[in-house]
């Protein structure tokens, strides 16, 4: 059985939570990708974001875990692909 995990950004606009979350609710992984790299530079956070080697550690599950009570997602593209 997992936990629930609230989920607020750092404004605190969005919030959420993630249900029933536990290790086999999803994958972790460490994506060293440009657009990961691009994205912690946006948001002006390379160094709490990336590791030492360019890496972004990422816990992939499942949308219908999410659910959220205020606030919208957004999303963006940083490269042509």
């Amino acid at each position: 059985m997992g936990r629930d995990v609230a989920l607020v950004c750092h404004c605190g606009e969005l919030r959420g939570q993630v249900r029933d979350l536990s290790p086999q609710a999803g994958f972790r992984v460490v994506c060293d990708c440009d657009d990961c790299q691009a994205f912690a530079r946006h948001l002006g956070a390379p160094g709490k974001i990336l590791d030492g080697a360019g890496g972004t550690e990422i816990f992939q599950t499942s949308p219908a875990r999410f659910s959220f009570e205020r606030g919208e997602l957004a999303s963006m593209r940083l490269s042509g692909a």
